[in-house]
């Protein structure tokens, strides 16, 4: 049912004449936007007027599906909506989001310290059953969409987490795709978008430390100025209005450090793209074509394989880590607090079994609860300020409760 959450209310698009003129790929695109920015915009504003979130979720998905059954008469698409040709590109989109998700075959969680805290924030949602129980209003972006899908889908919310993350890097093919039909035919900017998005260090660089927010955020700028670049000839309201709700989507999923820098690199594929579209067309209309698709599958191949594992050898948790948190979820109170490393598995820790944790013996200042635990990653993708053979080496101060694989628990005496 979470697949809902990407298309409703969007799909209303297709009520307002300027955006039922467009292909079924583009008005797609827009319509997923559209539906993720409102869900962000309504979590954000449950900080400020209490209501529930999953309540809210629902009332959007009711309406919009009746209002487009009892409307539906009033739906004409052209009929170059659905061509041989926009089959081709809606064909080539979901080859896109079918690579990008495969890093859910080898991963538990998105790579990148912060993504651990953005899904505690997700955990917070799902576990509230939709009301706020945040602390700061920007974790309301990224968190948003992965904490309504574990309302309506019932999964951790660290699982959607990596979905939507991973389907962070399709989207941003989606916008770029429709803010280069724009300027160049529809085959061109589709061959362009693909080979900018899997073959340049940004965005796929972003795989190894998460890159999520930064990528949905970008994915909402290009819509924005893909929908004021059709502006030309004059001001459309319905347009208008979509692209200042998407600018404002951005705006709360953007500030989450250090996906400001990510950011600024991604603004980098816009132009690029624009410089190789040419280029990429006159291959496509000459005798070169073949030769043009045989290095663009063998040029993505090898820069997808390598950031794969990338991805993955970023990846801090592990199936050995997963069993330690069960493990401890079920032996260990709810209220007490591990001391975790920030370069391991311990930063997944409170997204996974809700427990709170802290990088230091003393705890996270004068009045805060000191840990009764620690907990140590079996694989290190960053510092590390605690390890193994250090705790064996003091038996009086620390006794190991669980090990598995270089998983371990130990209880502070």
């Amino acid at each position: 049912m979470s697949i809902f959450l990407y298309i409703l209310p969007g799909a209303l698009l297709c009520f307002l004449p300027s955006f039922r003129k467009k292909g079924a790929s583009e008005l797609l695109t827009y319509s997923v936007g559209a539906s993720l920015s409102a869900y962000i915009l309504l979590s954000w504003s449950s900080h400020f007027v209490r209501f529930s979130f999953l309540g809210a979720i629902y009332l959007v998905l009711i309406a919009s599906t009746l209002l487009l059954i009892a409307e539906h008469n009033k739906i004409k698409m052209p009929a170059s909506s659905l061509d041989s040709v926009e089959l081709m590109v809606l064909g080539s989109l979901l080859l896109v989001v079918i690579l990008r998700l495969v890093p859910m075959l080898a991963q538990v969680v998105p790579s990148g310290e912060q993504m651990g805290a953005l899904g505690y924030s997700a955990r917070l949602i799902f576990d509230g059953d939709g009301l706020s129980r945040l602390t700061t209003t920007y974790m309301s972006g990224f968190p948003a969409v992965s904490g309504a899908m574990s309302l309506l889908n019932g999964m951790p919310a660290y699982h959607n987490m990596l979905i939507v993350s991973c389907a962070a890097f399709g989207l941003f093919t989606f916008a770029l795709y429709v803010l280069l039909i724009k300027f160049f035919d529809r085959i061109t900017s589709i061959c362009s978008s693909v080979v900018v998005c899997f073959v340049l260090l940004s965005p796929q660089e972003l795989m190894a430390g998460g890159g999520g927010p930064a990528l949905l955020a970008s994915f909402f700028i290009l819509l924005a100025v893909a929908l004021v670049a059709e502006q030309k000839e004059g001001l459309d309201k319905g347009k208008s209005a979509l692209a200042l709700v998407l600018l404002l989507a951005s705006v709360i999923v953007l500030p989450v450090y250090p996906q400001y820098l990510s950011f600024t690199f991604l603004l980098w594929a816009a132009p690029v793209a624009m410089l190789i579209a040419p280029g990429v067309s006159r291959l496509l209309s000459s005798k070169n074509v073949k030769l043009f698709v045989i290095l663009s599958i063998i040029c993505l191949t090898i820069y997808y394989v390598y950031y794969i594992r990338l991805s993955d050898d970023a990846c801090p948790v592990t199936s050995a880590d997963m069993q330690a948190f069960e493990w401890l979820d079920k032996t260990t109170g709810k209220d007490l607090v591990f001391a975790v490393n920030r370069g391991d598995a311990g930063i997944w820790l409170p997204a996974v079994t809700g427990r709170r944790t802290t990088y230091s013996l003393a705890g996270d200042g004068p009045k805060a609860k000191a840990p009764s635990y620690i907990y140590i990653g079996s694989k290190k993708v960053g510092s590390a300020q605690f390890s193994s053979e250090e705790l064996y080496a003091k038996p009086y101060r620390y006794r190991l409760l669980f090990i598995k694989d270089g998983a371990s628990v130990w209880k502070i005496l």
